[in-house]
């Protein structure tokens, strides 16, 4: 939830800076909150009218990507450097088949979201 969007809006001047949604005073938080209570969403909306329902689903969108932007980073940054490392052994006989090899492995794991180093 980035600052400055069209669903988030952060400023110190408004509730001392928490993310709210765009428009009002509504904290983002009080979103999450209802929903792992078990609550449905409508009811979130008819608690907090001034809340859209597609501002409801754009916030939780975008709380989604960011988590699994975050979950990836760490593999695409470890292939990154993997990859890097290759190109500068590249003139060792078999170092640019042994890095497809291991590309293919981490990303046989990463898609079958099984844990890669047990």
């Amino acid at each position: 939830m980035k600052q400055g969007n069209t669903v988030v809006h952060v400023d110190p001047e408004i509730m001392s800076g928490t993310p709210v949604f765009v428009g009002t005073r509504v904290p983002v938080q009080a979103l999450i909150e209802y929903l792992e209570a078990g609550r449905p969403l409508s009811g979130f909306l008819e608690d907090f009218p001034t809340v859209t329902r597609e501002q409801a689903i754009a916030a939780l969108q975008e709380a989604k990507e960011a988590l699994i932007s975050r979950a990836r980073r760490p593999t695409e940054t470890a292939i990154q450097l993997l990859q890097a490392w290759i190109e500068e052994d590249s003139k060792v006989d078999g170092g640019l088949e042994a890095w497809e090899t291991l590309k293919k492995e981490l990303d046989s794991h990463r898609t079958s979201h099984r844990r890669l180093f047990p």
